[in-house]
């Protein structure tokens, strides 16, 4: 039993203590009273003087039933001041602090403090709530146990608010849920996609195929691309249609030229070190301009003077195929180039079909990563507003795309501001296919975590390949083939598509010109459903068996369908509502009283408000 304190030195004989407790409180004789228990407690311990026996004894009679001090009794040897002693590692920890200022412990040892809340320490030391309140707010967060964890002391800490900043409380979410979206594609992020701008998705096997549904990541768009460029969800701007060479007289089909093929290429610009020809450049980027297109220049085929191996074949001269010898060359080619025409020319393709089976290109996989890294760095430093393109893949083999996949194995994922595909359907094959292969790359994209945006900076249909001479496509389905993929390409997500070339070519199937420089019947067809696509939202394409539909939405209001089919010729019934029939050469047509129409391989426009037929009948791109 603890020893109890007392108020005086002095010892009084135990028969005279034995007496006055008696006296105090007679008839209470059971072994657990409270006069019991300190007569028990007197007669054990050494004699005390008669005034020390009645402040013991009397002190518990008055509060035994609140607080039972003859357990808690002893005040000096209370160990108020040692208290803090075996406390000592609180001082170290966040609960020491905390004491300081809403238990205050510094008042406890002083006379002043009731002994019942000296002694209460004590005898039940992880009892007391007052034990645990110097770490419900602690003042050096480091040091506070989390939550969850088990401080010295034995008790779990529950972490409150504080003066300073606290530990992040964990997520109550399953281990496999995916994160809250930021808004800025963070990893977790769930993607949406609006249908008609950017992401291909594809139906389950044995479904039809549905383009801009919103199963899939969208690709975001050149979001550098300052003004036309960058493309609202949804809309499509001229700048979605490009080609190849100067369209004198046709410059209201497009929006923008790639400059290949225009001798403007490394070669040509630097003939020697040190020495400069822009005249063909300057030429290039003035006529571009003039005709309001936004240039894009193909980089690479490097000068006989800079090549790291002259001996082996180059599309232009020995050599030109092959890396330079010194990275630095390159490096200083790109940045000359960028800091000459800044602001001029919008973007910067890395190489033209380097895994094509020509004279193109005859380095490596990794030699070519490594020039697309270096081009990146220049341009940044010489024009920060250019767009970094990647090289123009061909994508209709297999061992094209393993080509590919190497590369991309090789270049950084976020190197890219633009991916570059020629999707070039096979000889015989419609614009259909061209998706198919966009959907087999970015299925590949995806599994590298490149999320670039695409373009088509080079395609058209019945190509064989090379010099070869194309299989011819007749008319009119020259104009069915180009107004098909113009609208499945941006309905995959595709944001431009340059179309080869203006001039007319006989290793081509659809020319834009007839041989005596006319207009054909394809580029009437790409002046049409350009100027549906550009006075639309457009929210989709999907396929029923042969039969395609793509779902516009006019800016005069209403909807619209372009629908074909791939198939035998066959009849359609028309929606309900729909106020006229709208074709590719221009014609304008009544529904007939059947409510069906004669439906082939050429798309037609069927709008269901009479001012959106108006508008869409007589509409032009710019």
């Amino acid at each position: 039993m603890t020893p109890v304190p007392s108020a005086s030195p002095r010892r009084a004989p135990r028969a005279v203590l034995v007496a006055v407790l008696v006296a105090l409180a007679p008839g209470l004789a059971g072994p657990g009273s409270a006069p019991a228990r300190a007569a028990a407690a007197a007669c054990a311990l050494p004699a005390q003087s008669a005034g020390a026996a009645a402040k013991v004894v009397g002190t518990p009679e008055k509060k035994a039933p609140k607080k039972k001090p003859v357990k808690k009794a002893p005040k000096k040897k209370a160990p108020t001041k040692r208290a803090p002693k075996k406390k000592a590692p609180t001082k170290r920890a966040p609960k020491k602090k905390a004491l300081t200022k809403k238990a205050p412990t510094k008042k406890a040892p002083t006379k002043r403090v009731p002994a019942t809340k000296v002694v209460k320490a004590p005898t039940k030391q992880k009892a007391p709530t007052t034990s645990s309140r110097p770490t419900a707010a602690p003042k050096t967060a480091p040091k506070t146990a989390p939550p969850g964890r088990t401080p010295p002391g034995g008790r779990p800490v529950a972490v409150r608010p504080a003066p300073v900043p606290e530990p992040r409380p964990r997520s109550t979410a399953p281990a496999d849920c995916p994160a809250p979206s930021t808004g800025t594609g963070a990893p977790g992020a769930v993607p949406t996609v609006l249908p008609g701008s950017s992401g291909t998705a594809v139906g389950a096997a044995g479904s039809a195929p549905v383009l801009g549904a919103a199963t899939a990541p969208p690709r975001p768009s050149t979001a550098r691309a300052a003004g036309p460029a960058a493309q609202a969800p949804g809309r499509t701007t001229p700048w979605a249609f490009g080609i190849h060479g100067s369209p004198a007289g046709g410059e209201d089909a497009f929006g923008t030229v790639r400059l290949w093929d225009a001798g403007t290429t490394w070669s040509d610009l630097q003939p020697a070190p040190g020495r400069w020809d822009w005249t063909r450049l300057d030429a290039a980027v003035l006529d571009a301009e003039s005709r309001r297109l936004e240039p894009v220049l193909v980089l690479g085929q490097t000068p006989a003077w800079a090549s790291s191996d002259t001996r082996v074949p180059g599309m232009l001269h020995p050599g030109a195929s092959m890396p330079p010898l010194d990275p630095r060359t390159w490096s200083a080619y790109v940045s000359a180039v960028a800091t000459r025409y800044r602001g001029r020319i919008r973007g910067y393709e890395v190489w033209n079909e380097p895994n094509y089976v020509s004279d193109y290109y005859h380095g490596t996989e990794q030699q070519l990563a490594s020039l697309t890294v270096l081009a990146r760095t220049a341009l940044r430093a010489a024009d920060p507003g250019a767009l970094l393109i990647g090289p123009g893949f061909a994508t209709r083999t297999q061992g094209q795309l393993g080509w590919l996949y190497r590369y991309l194995d090789a270049l950084p994922a976020r190197t890219l501001d633009v991916v570059a595909l020629h999707l070039y359907p096979p000889a015989g094959q419609g614009p259909e296919q061209a998706v198919a292969q966009l959907q087999t790359v970015e299925a590949a994209l995806a599994g590298r975590g490149i999320t670039a945006p695409v373009w088509n900076t080079e395609v058209n249909l019945g190509v064989v390949g090379g010099t070869s001479l194309a299989t011819p496509v007749p008319a009119p389905l020259d104009g069915a083939y180009v107004a098909r993929l113009l609208l499945l390409s941006r309905a995959a997500g595709i944001e431009r598509t340059y179309w080869y070339t203006w001039s007319w070519l006989g290793n081509v199937g659809i020319n834009l010109l007839q041989p005596d420089g006319a207009p054909s019947g394809a580029l009437g067809a790409w002046r049409r459903v350009g100027a549906w696509m550009t006075h639309s939202t457009l929210d989709g394409c999907s396929a029923a068996g042969a039969v395609w539909t793509c779902t516009l939405r006019p800016d005069a209001g209403g909807t619209a369908q372009v629908v074909w089919t791939t198939g035998p010729g066959t009849t359609y019934a028309v929606p309900g509502g729909t106020a006229g029939v709208l074709g590719l050469e221009g014609s304008v047509s009544p529904v007939p009283a059947s409510g069906r129409i004669p439906l082939t391989a050429v798309p037609v426009l069927l709008p269901d408000a009479r001012q959106s037929l108006r508008q869409l009948a007589d509409a032009s791109m710019q």
